[in-house]
C-alpha cells in the first residue's frame, strides 16, 4: 500500500492574509481536512463548532471545525470549505474526502496519485 502526500494551502476566506501551507496525507477514510490544533492560530479568526470524532485507534476525541476557508491542493482548482483541528500528540495532517470532492479531485490508488475529476456526481 502506498502513501499519497501533497501540499495544501489553507486561507482564511474572510482575511486572506491569514494562511497556512502544509504537507498532508491523502486519506479517503477521513471526512475533513484535519490538522493539529497547534496550527489553528495561523488562520486567524474563523467561525468554529465543536464535534466529536472517531479516530484510527477507535477512540472518540473532541474536534474543532472552522471555516470558511479556501482550500488549495497543489495543482488543482481551489474550493471553499472547512478545516478540522484535533488536539492530540502526533496528529498527521490529513486531506479528507469532503475537501477533495469540493475541488473535483479523485484518487488513483493503483498509481498513487491525485487526478482531476471531469464531472461531479449528483445522483
Amino acid at each position: 500500500m502506498g502513501r499519497i502526500v501533497t501540499t495544501v494551502t489553507i486561507t482564511n476566506a474572510l482575511d486572506t492574509e491569514k494562511h497556512l501551507v502544509v504537507n498532508v496525507l491523502v486519506d479517503t477514510g477521513a471526512t475533513f481536512l484535519t490538522l493539529p490544533l497547534r496550527d489553528r492560530a495561523a488562520l486567524g479568526r474563523l467561525e468554529e463548532r465543536l464535534m466529536n470524532c472517531h479516530v484510527a485507534d477507535g477512540a472518540v476525541r473532541p474536534l474543532t471545525v472552522c471555516g470558511p476557508v479556501r482550500i488549495s491542493v497543489d495543482g488543482f482548482p481551489s474550493a471553499f470549505g472547512e478545516v478540522a483541528f484535533l488536539e492530540s500528540q502526533g496528529v498527521e495532517p490529513l486531506l479528507g474526502y469532503m475537501a477533495m470532492e469540493a475541488a473535483g479531485i479523485g484518487v488513483d490508488m493503483l498509481n498513487h496519485r491525485l487526478f482531476k475529476v471531469d464531472a461531479c456526481d449528483l445522483k
